[in-house]
């Protein structure tokens, strides 16, 4: 990433600069949003699920039941974290070995 924003700057190229780092930053707010535990979209999923559980108990006449117990989501969540931080190792060794050239 960081070499094509240095290409489009060294060739000028503002604009696409400007809408590189504009998608880049969509695209981490798009990953921040999935529903998977260590991002904020996790965390989203599991309070909408405690508040529709609490509202089916309240129809049946029950009392709330206790919130989440995240400790039993650890395991998950490490397994997420594990995927995200291969990806990562990944993507950086493929700049390194092979990188990206917009300009010839």
């Amino acid at each position: 990433a960081s070499r094509i924003g240095g290409e489009t700057v060294e060739h000028g190229i503002w604009v696409m600069f400007w809408f590189f780092l504009a998608q880049l930053n969509f695209v981490l707010a798009a990953v921040n949003l999935l529903p998977l535990l260590p991002f904020d979209g996790g965390h989203i999923a599991v309070a909408t699920f405690e508040k529709v559980r609490n509202m089916i108990r309240a129809a049946r006449g029950k009392v709330a039941a206790a919130p989440v117990n995240y400790l039993k989501l650890m395991p998950a969540t490490y397994v997420v974290l594990v995927v995200v931080g291969g990806y990562m190792l990944l993507t950086v060794t493929a700049d390194f070995v092979n990188p990206i050239r917009l300009f010839q």
